[in-house]
Order: C-alpha cells, then sequence, then structure tokens
C-alpha cells in the first residue's frame, strides 16, 4: 500500500510536469491568436467587437490576423463637429 501512494504521488507529479509546458503553450498561443482583439481593447476602439469577430473567424489565416491587428492599432477617425 505504501509503494501504491507513493508511485501515485510520482505519477501525479509526472503527470504535472509534462501537463504544465502543455497548458503553458496553449495560453500562450491563445494569447498571440488573440492579440489584436486584446490589443483594440486596451486602445478602446469604438469598433471593438467587430475587431473581435474578424479576428475570431479569420484570425487563423494570416491575413485576416494581419488586417485584424492593423485595424486594431490604427486610431480611430476624429468625429467631424460642424458650426453653424
Amino acid at each position: 500500500m505504501k509503494y501504491l501512494v507513493s508511485s501515485l504521488a510520482l505519477l501525479g507529479i509526472i503527470v504535472l510536469f509534462v501537463k504544465a509546458p502543455t497548458v503553458l503553450v496553449v495560453l500562450l498561443g491563445l494569447a498571440v491568436y488573440f492579440l489584436p482583439s486584446l490589443v483594440a481593447i486596451e486602445q478602446r476602439k469604438q469598433n471593438g467587437t467587430a475587431i473581435f469577430v474578424l479576428n475570431l473567424f479569420l484570425g487563423w489565416t494570416l491575413l485576416g490576423w494581419v488586417v485584424a491587428l492593423v485595424w486594431a492599432v490604427t486610431k480611430d477617425a476624429q468625429p467631424v463637429t460642424m458650426t453653424v
């Protein structure tokens, strides 16, 4: 029984060290994938939702990801005020 508990504890430690880098790589990949959306949120973009949707559905293509990133870093157009 003592050896069974020790071997299960060792197995748990091995699984922890094997899965931890995998989880870290997945989280890092998701952060890079959604980088345009994160930038849009940080910049408080007016079209933040549209940037997120573009990033979500077309971010897997390099072109969609680059377009979303460029859109996220460009400045919003200032509203034109006219005085009469």
